[in-house]
């Protein structure tokens, strides 16, 4: 019999990413929550390409992450926990065996390049100035926390430490201890290490004296001599890391933006050819958007972030975001960006991919509004495709998941702005149904046509879910994205409203004495300048959301950067400058408001601090609005995503009771 999407389902689906592959075998990362523990586990599953069968490797820990396979196609190398807690790097021989831990670092491996010509690891750690271990945190003798920084906080990573130092080590395989190769004064990202062993890559602040300056260097450094080469010195201003070597080691892929208008313009691939230090941009088109922005979805886990990969020395696959879609694209260097060609394309959202050790193939990860997560395959010489394994096929099969309605209407200013509409499950046996207007965040992000859990539940209760991309969204080009920079609340509430009208008239059963808004972050602050504009909602759910953007600016661990470039269009402000602030805030304007309203709102969360839902709370209460606010303990803003799975399910269902009580 099937079944409607439960609220628990969360624990019932199976997230894959992370594949890397042998003449044999596809590994790739399995995610599943667990509800006794309430957390993630992850596990290394191996997929023989002969047998089609399925084992289990790694450490059976349920913490592995971070997988690759040596040149040598020897060894599958990742990382896990090890008795201390700390991330370290473990290898497992490609013909079986346990896991064998490679590094030993009392203070952790934050990434990891392994040279298996030379039998070297390479990691990334952030040892204390002071030499002395890590103490494990006494929640009952707490510490002080001093900082002397700008940006001193981040929302995935807390405060920062300022007693670290940013290094990275060279360890023997076999030996107990390493050697500690590059240090550097700012905090870096480490990248790819040439097939030689010779160049490891690595990308830091182009100006870290320079509060205001976003910029990111990448250099090589040379493993034998220590000597430092900028790769992208030609564009300094813009902020660029290394993605990849080719076979030969002649040219390095790279992923990033100019930074020539700040939070818009698009991410675009590069390669730098070390024969002449020639930096090429080689989408070279303001509305090419290379890498994922389908950001508002709630179950991929632990995806790898890949952009781009060399088939061969001159062929390479990447990336693209289209109109919320994300496909893989293929092309030669040389080539004009019009031959570029599809390669993996159509409504769906390639979340991970690798290529074959023979590079005859594409092994990818790939979800949809239907399908919850599955491995697939595709021939590179005849676009032949197949799918490898899909762990959730029995479910998909068993549970009435919606395929929604696609549309695009015409908006204030004639532009034409797309959305999806989710009909509850059994609509044609209702004669009337309330419906759900789901605002994404960012607002640089958007819907796509990947799996949302949360959608599909609430459709399973009965309500039809309104998925917009209203202006301010990415995949749709540069001017759309710009049309919401300095005109927050303006066009971007035309297009929600007007969209909501449009999906009226597609389905006149929708009841509309009960409609109902939601949304987190931009979408909660949406939620809120709705509430001061209008009263056609029933009842509104804002989450994670901003009410005052005066009081945002200096809290938010984006906020003194991020507003000036959204809210004015300009790169810094002063922050005595407040009109601006103050127009767009819903707090102007929430006199107006009577809508019963839910805040929802993590007490860990920096990037919209906990403050705002208690400004707008307070502000709602004493204007006599129905009013309740829940708290999530320890939860950050990416709650709905990566949150404590018992969280996770709470601020659904509390959601859906709400929207249940004001019928």
């Amino acid at each position: 019999m099937v079944q409607p999407v439960a609220v628990t389902d969360l624990y019932k689906l199976v997230s894959l990413a992370q594949p890397v592959a042998t003449p044999d075998a596809v590994f790739f990362l399995q995610t599943q929550m667990r509800e006794q523990e309430d957390d993630y586990a992850t596990s290394i599953q191996r997929f023989d390409l002969h047998t089609h069968a399925t084992t289990t490797w790694g450490t059976l820990s349920g913490k592995d992450n971070a997988l690759a396979i040596s040149d040598d196609q020897r060894v599958l190398t990742f990382t896990s926990e090890d008795t201390n807690h700390q991330r370290q790097v473990f290898a497992q021989s490609l013909t079986g065996g346990s896991p064998v831990q490679i590094t030993f670092d009392e203070f952790g491996v934050s990434a990891y390049d392994w040279d298996a010509k030379h039998q070297i690891v390479y990691y990334q750690s952030a040892p204390k100035k002071d030499g002395k271990r890590p103490v494990k945190a006494d929640p009952k003798r707490p510490q002080t926390i001093s900082y002397t920084k700008t940006i001193y906080k981040d929302n995935d990573l807390g405060y920062f430490a300022e007693d670290e130092r940013y290094v990275i080590k060279k360890q023997i395989i076999g030996h107990k201890t390493a050697t500690e190769i590059f240090e550097n004064p700012e905090k870096f990202s480490m990248g790819p290490l040439s097939h030689d062993g010779r160049l490891l890559t690595y990308s830091t602040a182009g100006k870290p004296e320079d509060d205001n300056d976003f910029s990111e260097l990448t250099y090589a450094l040379n493993t034998e001599t220590g000597a430092k080469t900028v790769l992208t010195g030609s564009l300094l201003a813009a902020s660029l890391s290394p993605v990849g070597f080719n076979g030969s080691d002649t040219d390095l892929l790279l992923w990033g933006t100019t930074n020539e208008i700040p939070n818009i313009s698009a991410s675009h691939l590069y390669n730098y050819h070390f024969a002449d230090q020639q930096l090429t941009d080689l989408t070279p088109d303001k509305d090419v958007v290379v890498g994922d922005m389908i950001m508002n979805a709630d179950f991929q886990q632990n995806l790898s972030g890949r952009v781009a990969a060399f088939v061969s020395d001159q062929q390479y696959v990447y990336t693209q975001l289209s109109h919320g879609t994300l496909r893989l694209m293929m092309a030669t260097l040389g080539d004009s960006l019009s031959d570029h060609q599809d390669l993996v394309s159509g409504p769906r959202h390639v979340t991970d991919f690798t290529i074959s050790a023979d590079h005859g193939e594409v092994f990818f990860t790939q979800s949809a509004w239907t399908t919850v997560a599955k491995l697939s395959a595709i021939t590179l010489k005849d676009g032949k495709e197949r799918d490898l394994t899909d762990p959730n096929h029995h479910y998909e099969t068993t549970h009435q998941l919606v395929e929604p309605l696609r549309f695009t209407f015409t908006s204030d200013d004639d532009v034409q702005v797309p959305g999806w509409y989710l009909p509850p499950i059994d609509a044609q046996a209702k004669t009337n149904y309330p419906v759900i207007l789901y605002i994404h965040g960012g607002p640089g992000a958007n819907y796509g046509e990947t799996f949302f859990h949360e959608l599909q539940f609430h459709a399973s209760e009965g309500y039809g879910v309104i998925a917009i991309n209203p202006r301010g969204s990415t995949s749709y080009g540069q001017e759309f994205q710009l049309g919401v920079i300095g005109h927050y609340g303006e066009g971007d509430y035309a297009d929600l409203m007007n969209g909501l009208d449009h999906v009226l008239e597609l389905d006149p059963k929708i009841d509309q004495d009960r409609l109902y808004v939601t949304g987190g972050s931009y979408g909660g602050f949406m939620t809120n300048w709705i509430e001061g504009h209008t009263n056609r909602f029933k009842a509104a759910v804002t989450a994670r959301s901003i009410a005052d953007w005066i009081s945002m600016y200096g809290t938010s661990d984006i906020g003194y950067y991020f507003l000036p470039w959204e809210l004015t269009g300009e790169r810094t402000m002063k922050a005595t400058d407040l009109t601006p602030l103050w127009n767009a805030s819903p707090l102007k304007y929430v006199a107006n408001v009577s809508t019963p309203t839910l805040i929802l709102h993590s007490e860990q969360d920096f990037r919209c601090p906990i403050g705002q839902g208690e400004e707008w709370y307070t502000s709602l209460k004493l204007n006599g609005v129905e009013t309740k606010m829940v708290r999530f303990p320890g939860e950050n803003h990416d709650l709905s995503r990566i949150g404590k799975p018992r969280f996770r399910i709470e601020r659904m269902q509390r959601i859906h009771d709400w929207f249940a009580t004001h019928q």
